[in-house]
């Protein structure tokens, strides 16, 4: 018998609203690390960059939230490619250093 719920269904309803609004206010406010940023310009979802690089989607999400170190040169390259870039801007775009052809 669940009668406590049918006392406050009124309560229900507003709260979750709320709470809806919060996170959508955290995640509006939230930066993206340099990662995040070079990936938002090809991503319809992270899930097709990092199959179309074929990088494992847990590692690219990993280097994503910063829980991994970096991407590894060939993933940049990988990316690079599957989005038809060069790895030099790539490059330039995740370590912000303009690159010199030697």
């Amino acid at each position: 018998m669940k009668t406590v719920n049918m006392h406050y269904p009124k309560l229900r309803t507003p709260l979750k609203k709320i709470l809806n609004k919060t996170k959508d206010k955290m995640r509006a406010e939230k930066t993206l690390n340099k990662y995040q940023e070079f990936i938002a310009q090809f991503v319809s979802s992270q899930a097709d960059v990092s199959e179309k690089a074929c990088i494992e989607n847990t590692r690219f999400t990993k280097v994503l939230n910063l829980t991994a170190d970096d991407f590894y040169a060939y993933e940049v390259f990988s990316i690079a490619k599957s989005q038809g870039i060069t790895s030099k801007t790539a490059f330039e775009q995740l370590y912000k250093e303009k690159l010199t052809d030697s």
